[in-house]
């Protein structure tokens, strides 16, 4: 059984590889759509237990949200239900 910090160490991977993405503006949907989890878990952990009200998650989220709202056409390929082979 891998212990837990096997799951910490791919959680903040993810999230530096994120960042990274994000600062030098390569394949933006690709790392929206790769933080998009991580922030609905940071979401629920800071809103749902009543002694944390930590705004952060709802900041990073806002911020998810906008600029995947900047970048909607990028995401067309992505939702088609169906695709023609070339």
């Amino acid at each position: 059984m891998k212990t837990p910090t096997t799951f910490f160490h791919c959680f903040f991977g993810t999230q530096l590889l994120v960042g990274v993405l994000l600062l030098l503006n390569l394949f933006v949907p690709l790392a929206l759509v790769l933080i998009m989890p991580v922030l609905v878990n940071i979401i629920f952990i800071s809103h749902f237990p009543s002694t944390c009200r930590n705004r952060s998650g709802r900041r990073l989220m806002i911020i998810d949200l906008y600029l995947a709202w900047a970048y909607r056409k990028a995401y067309g390929p992505i939702l088609t239900m169906r695709v023609r082979p070339n």
